[in-house]
């Protein structure tokens, strides 16, 4: 999950809890752990799913390169979510703003991590289910989805109820959503999110098109199951259990957020290294929608434990996603792909990933939809260097929870030049 989580509430109970819950072990059931990774779900064929690194798998081959490229518009435009928790609301607001501002493009490829993957079937089924991304994560059903178990942490897997996010996800995993999906899905698009398999400690990438196209109970089942497991931070909400099978063996997979192995993707991890596969892209758009911060605002950092592993924790998180983003960067100009990245700014103060409060959502929401209509949102290939050099934005300086910055993302100059006056009017208001 990408951006500033506010793990230190959570580390506190955690860490003060610790010696009291370090010998309960949950009653797991399972087979002979951990399930082989060629193991199917339950019911389901082997090729809606790729896990960890297997080159053998028929999710990305020749075929569905052909799928893609038949399914092209004359534009050929891949999107990833990164995770972010409650800045999934920055998500939802750039792609509501690029509706308004009339050039979203009809993405061939959308793939979802976490809070990324909540916001990916809408970003794939287009402008026409804008109301329910908006709905998703600005509205006020997802300020309780934080609901504390008490005394009940001690006998838990998490220290949030997952029922909250189970009925949120779920309410919009509608029969419509699902026939829609798989309605795109036949014309060769492609919709993946990833989870993390804990036992196996590797990344699996589910196609939810394939899923779709079942239109079974079950298939909406697993759709929502995977799209909780994806936004399921350890130790935050509990594990999504996965009944799957192999030679004649059950087995349960324990799934987790996805941003616990990768902090966005634009396929599956091997496919990076296929550079033949990658050839017919050329001149592909690849857009990279961060949910959270890649700088943060400068704070001083209290000498205490938790501050201290709560902070290292979310520089460690902020910058796996720019080593992602440097191989996205170096893999676009190798293929000649046009490269275009959205986040969050360091001087918009941003309350962290697990602050659900509507208000701060809607404000996040409404900056991200306003720059984006003006098309001052993304950040070419060749502005990253300059975006994101050191930032002097203090935290004490943002006031969380009130107003957004005069300037968007992209209108970097403007911004500069008005920091250099303010600068220049302080220094000759001193005596």
């Amino acid at each position: 999950m990408v951006g500033r989580l506010n793990w230190a509430g959570v580390t506190a109970l955690i860490t003060g809890t610790s010696l009291v819950s370090a010998c309960v072990t949950l009653p797991r059931e399972e087979g002979p752990p951990p399930a082989p990774d060629y193991a199917n779900v339950a019911g389901f064929v082997s090729d809606i799913r790729i896990v960890g690194f297997d080159t053998s798998s028929t999710l990305i081959t020749e075929q569905s390169i052909r799928q893609i490229l038949s399914a092209s518009d004359g534009s050929l435009d891949f999107l990833a979510l990164s995770g972010g928790g409650a800045g999934g609301s920055f998500g939802a607001g750039v792609l509501t703003g690029m509706t308004r501002e009339g050039h979203r493009p009809r993405f061939e490829v959308v793939t979802g991590v976490s809070t990324g993957a909540l916001i990916a079937p809408f970003a794939y089924l287009g402008p026409d289910w804008d109301d329910e991304l908006r709905e998703a994560f600005v509205g006020e059903s997802a300020e309780n989805i934080l609901q504390n178990r008490g005394a009940g942490v001690f006998y838990s897997s998490s220290f949030f109820k997952g029922g909250p996010l189970d009925a949120l996800v779920d309410a919009y995993v509608t029969d419509e959503l699902i026939a829609a999906v798989a309605e795109e899905a036949e014309t060769g698009r492609i919709l993946m999110v990833a989870t993390t398999n804990l036992d196996r400690q590797l990344t699996t990438y589910w196609d939810m098109g394939r899923i779709a196209k079942q239109k079974s109970p079950a298939a909406r089942e697993l759709f929502r199951d995977v799209l909780v497991a994806s936004a399921s931070v350890p130790g935050v909400f509990p594990p999504v259990m996965m009944d799957v099978e192999a030679d004649g063996q059950l087995y349960q997979e324990m799934h987790v957020d996805g941003g616990a192995s990768v902090p966005f993707f634009i396929g599956p991890e091997w496919l990076t290294l296929q550079t033949e596969s990658l050839s017919d892209f050329k001149g592909a758009n690849l857009y990279v929608l961060v949910n959270g911060q890649l700088q943060a605002p400068v704070s001083s950092t209290p000498v205490n434990t938790i501050q201290i592993v709560s902070k290292s924790f979310d520089t460690m998180m902020m910058f796996g996603a720019r080593t992602a983003l440097r191989e996205y960067a170096v893999l676009s100009d190798t293929h000649d792909m046009n490269f275009k990245v959205a986040y969050i700014p360091p001087d918009l103060a941003f309350a962290g990933s697990l602050n659900f409060k509507t208000d701060e959502r809607s404000r996040l929401y409404e900056y991200a939809q306003t720059c984006a209509r003006r098309d001052l949102i993304w950040f070419r290939k060749d502005e990253l260097t300059e975006a994101l050099q050191n930032t002097n934005v203090l935290t004490e300086d943002l006031k969380e929870g009130f107003g957004i910055p005069k300037y968007c993302p992209t209108q970097i100059e403007e911004s500069l030049q008005e920091r250099e006056r303010e600068r220049m009017m302080d220094a000759a208001g001193q005596p």
